[in-house]
């Protein structure tokens, strides 16, 4: 898989910050008497699969400069 320098850096926020923010308020929901499970379940399954993707990505362009 290969992506731009931009779209890479833009999963990286999202997969690093934004995803564990709404997982932390969706925690603080779940305190309040809401449930908030299946919002967690979700929100922790799409920053998995981003941290796959990242990985597999900076894998290849790391074997590109590498092979250069």
């Amino acid at each position: 898989m290969r992506m731009s320098n931009e779209v890479y850096d833009v999963l990286k926020i999202v997969a690093l910050l934004i995803v564990p923010l709404c997982a932390f308020i969706t925690s603080v929901a779940g305190a309040l008497g809401y449930d908030a499970s299946v919002l967690v379940a979700i929100l922790t399954a799409f920053d998995t699969f981003l941290g796959t993707i990242l990985k597999i990505s900076s894998d290849n362009y790391q074997k590109e400069i590498t092979n250069e």
